[in-house]
């Protein structure tokens, strides 16, 4: 059984950690958050974005917003993005509700990256 005494100190070595480790990470050495560009995320997370730009696009039709927003991710090779985002969608055994999305995004892209559909 610990004595009062020992129990008013270990409470007070934890007390005393809480406070350093606070103190290192608030004063010291606080994170610094930086802007970057979606073009530094890996293939996975960009392939998330562009299933949930193809999802909207799905339900609103709103091309001209569709790559709007594939723009921000790789600047002009949204060609690029999207035919990288289908394949990787295929490894990764996406459902098929999600690829048909996909694929309807980056036909829809191909036909105005071609020139073969107005500009939105």
């Amino acid at each position: 059984m610990m004595k009062s005494w020992q129990v008013i100190l270990l409470l007070g070595v934890l007390g005393m950690g809480v406070v350093a480790g606070l103190a290192y990470g608030w004063l010291i050495n606080p994170v610094e958050y930086i802007d970057t560009s979606l073009d530094s995320l890996r293939i996975d997370y960009q392939t998330d974005v562009v299933l949930m730009t193809a999802e909207v696009y799905s339900s609103d039709s709103d091309l001209a917003t569709a790559i709007q927003k594939l723009s921000r991710v790789r600047g002009d090779d949204i060609k690029g993005l999207m035919a990288d985002s289908v394949e990787y969608a295929r490894q990764m055994n996406f459902s098929t509700q999600d690829i048909e999305k996909l694929i309807l995004l980056k036909d829809s892209v191909d036909l105005y990256v071609n020139g073969d559909l107005n500009r939105p």
